[in-house]
């Protein structure tokens, strides 16, 4: 392929002059594609013919040699500046392939980051699972015993089993009974429940407690309390100190003393015959929720609750 030197225009190795302006044809040598070399330590381009990289220092020939990058100058191994023109030769290099230190550093704390982010989601998933179904789980969570250990009747009858409504509406009942007897007692503070007979099939309910008398010391006594039809509600009728008929004096005690005493030895009867009778004694659960209500100042406002006409006799069986 020849060329044209005055027109540019290219011909055939034929031609011996340019058809267009007459000009003389000189034959084109190919161009020799220059390889390029490029440092193994910084990555930097070697020109042809160089023996050290201009970037850096490094000999392109000798390894672990190193050259100034200013002047070319060769420098020893700890040579901080160049001896000819002076320039600071104190470059770090990393060879190719080695990480530096602040590489590794920035590396890890992206990894911690990247970890610590993950964590953080993470936790974030959790308390939003775990606010979401709070509301459905947390009140699964509070039982019945809770409840009423609260004195909580409404929700303790509402959460309850149905064969464990029935029990819930009798300790109600007891617990509006106690702060009754504790109501009408010289010193309240002292009360004590101990026992409870519930006697539903018969509408009477009887305890026993414990608490201080005029003198400062302790007795057991016992309150009878009876369904009445005309309150529509249980009624106290009598408390004794004890469970042993008393004497009947018809020389020494007038008509009402007399009275008086034959109606509470027929209570002290009743409460013997309620004692031996068998599935009307309540737990000691119940004693200790009602007595731990009293002590926590609840007891006086424990309040029957509408459904304990459930277990009230009804007119035909009043």
């Amino acid at each position: 392929m020849k060329k044209c030197e005055k027109c540019g225009k290219e011909f055939e190795d034929s031609m011996q002059s340019c058809d267009t302006c007459g000009g003389a044809l000189t034959e084109e040598k190919p161009q020799e594609t220059e390889e390029k070399t490029f440092c193994i330590y910084c990555g930097g381009e070697i020109a042809a013919g160089d023996t050290y990289c201009t970037k850096c220092g490094k000999s392109a020939v000798e390894e672990g040699k190193r050259h100034c990058i200013h002047c070319g100058t060769p420098l020893a191994e700890n040579q901080k500046f160049c001896a000819k023109c002076g320039a600071k030769t104190n470059v770090v290099v990393v060879p190719k392939g080695v990480e530096t230190a602040t590489e590794k550093v920035t590396e890890k704390m992206k990894q911690v980051n990247t970890k610590k982010t993950k964590r953080i989601c993470i936790a974030v998933v959790v308390v939003l699972i775990l606010v979401l179904l709070g509301k459905t789980i947390i009140p699964q969570l509070t039982s019945t015993e809770d409840y009423l250990a609260a004195g909580n009747y409404a929700a303790a009858y509402k959460k309850a089993k149905p064969e464990e409504k029935e029990a819930v509406l009798e300790e109600n009942l007891v617990a509006v009974i106690c702060a009754d007897v504790k109501g009408n007692m010289k010193d309240p503070d002292s009360f004590d429940l101990r026992e409870v007979w519930c006697d539903l099939e018969e509408n009477r309910v009887a305890i026993e407690f414990g608490g201080k008398n005029g003198f400062g010391g302790i007795v057991s006594s016992f309150a009878y309390y009876e369904f009445d039809k005309d309150e529509q509600d249980y009624e106290w009728q009598t408390s004794v100190s004890d469970l042993e008929d008393e004497e009947i004096y018809t020389y020494l005690d007038d008509a009402n003393e007399e009275l008086e005493k034959i109606w509470k030895n027929i209570i002290r009867g009743t409460i013997k015959e309620m004692r031996d009778k068998k599935g009307i004694k309540l737990d000691d659960a119940v004693i200790d929720r009602i007595n731990a209500l009293n002590e926590e100042d609840l007891l006086d406002d424990v309040v029957l609750i509408d459904e304990v006409k459930e277990i009230y006799p009804t007119e035909e069986d009043a």
